[in-house]
């Protein structure tokens, strides 16, 4: 049996990440700052980022010069030193014997920044491989990103796959695994539960609970 894992939400908090981003980019077009809560909210439930510049007086001139530099800034190891992994996560798999079943796929398009960060975090080891892709999708086939670097990279599919929105539950049906949705990352529980995952999670504790069972 394999465990994919997703990385921002299953083991990071990124929240943050984004908001660091986002408020460095509305000054930067000097706008007004939603706060952290309600930004991440207002993603965790998919507002359009379009709706939060609207929200921080951005000037609608100013969207794709806005989503050009996010994009360069998002995995930059200034921003990522800035996420973290869950605590109670780190305390499990950092001595687990799931670690030699794990197998992480991200749709992180830096590599090189990817590789750093994990090594920065202390979880590199963690892991048996690490899927990523170069980016070059379009955003309406995130799962299906995700389903051919699996497919490409594993020459077996049976097992689970965790994530936290609706790209990773589409992708682990797909292949066929048994989908766990958590919802303390990217997107809130209404979203992960109309996906119909196999199972869902709303706190790492409980999350982590259910890990021990797997060993």
């Amino acid at each position: 049996m394999l465990i994919f894992f997703d990385l921002d939400g299953p083991l990071l908090d990124v929240s943050k990440k984004y908001y660091e981003v986002y408020k460095a980019l509305v000054n930067e077009f000097q706008g007004q700052s939603l706060t952290l809560e309600e930004y991440w909210s207002n993603k965790r439930n998919i507002l359009p980022e379009t709706e939060n510049l609207k929200r921080s007086k951005i000037s609608t001139d100013c969207f794709q010069n806005y989503f050009d530099k996010r994009k360069e800034l998002i995995e930059t190891q200034k921003y990522w030193k800035l996420d973290t992994v869950w605590r109670e996560v780190r305390s499990f798999l950092a001595n687990s014997s799931l670690r030699g079943k794990l197998i992480l796929v991200t749709l992180r398009h830096d590599k090189e920044q990817l590789e750093e960060q994990l090594k920065f975090l202390n979880i590199r080891h963690w892991f048996n491989s690490i899927l990523s892709t170069n980016g070059d999708y379009h955003k309406e086939n995130r799962h299906e990103a995700k389903v051919n670097l699996i497919k490409t990279n594993c020459p077996s599919t049976e097992g689970l796959l965790i994530g936290d929105t609706e790209t990773d539950i589409r992708c682990g049906k797909a292949l066929g695994l048994i989908t766990v949705g958590v919802t303390f990352g990217i997107r809130a529980h209404d979203l992960i539960d109309k996906e119909n995952p196999d199972l869902i999670f709303n706190s790492p504790p409980e999350f982590v609970n259910w890990l021990h069972t797997l060993e």
